[in-house]
């Protein structure tokens, strides 16, 4: 299933094993050190540090949370708890406001 809404609206709130993508929907821009996102259907955007257009980059194509979060832990050199819930609750904002859509596999 893919959604538009937050896990809270749709009942599935984002798990280690969905899948993520962007939204073709959203627009993004490099701006010197920040990333901004633009959802035109929200009318909301989001300006991203480093780290956050990090991941937005990883979610160019299809992209499993779990595979995501064991990369960006490796990368950043964090400890994987911190790493997961940093990124569930970015992905559940971006969810929120229509920039990035999840798959929900039975």
């Amino acid at each position: 299933m893919t959604t538009g809404a937050t896990g809270a609206e749709n009942g599935m709130a984002i798990t280690l094993e969905a899948t993520v993508v962007r939204s073709p929907a959203a627009l993004s821009a490099d701006l010197g050190e920040e990333t901004v996102v633009l959802s035109v259907e929200a009318e909301r955007y989001f300006g991203m540090d480093a780290i956050a257009a990090d991941i937005w980059t990883r979610i160019a194509a299809p992209c499993r949370v779990a595979d995501l979060c064991a990369a960006l832990a490796a990368a950043y050199d964090a400890p994987p708890a911190t790493i997961q819930a940093d990124v569930l609750t970015l992905l559940e904002s971006l969810v929120q406001y229509r920039m990035v859509t999840v798959t929900h596999d039975p």
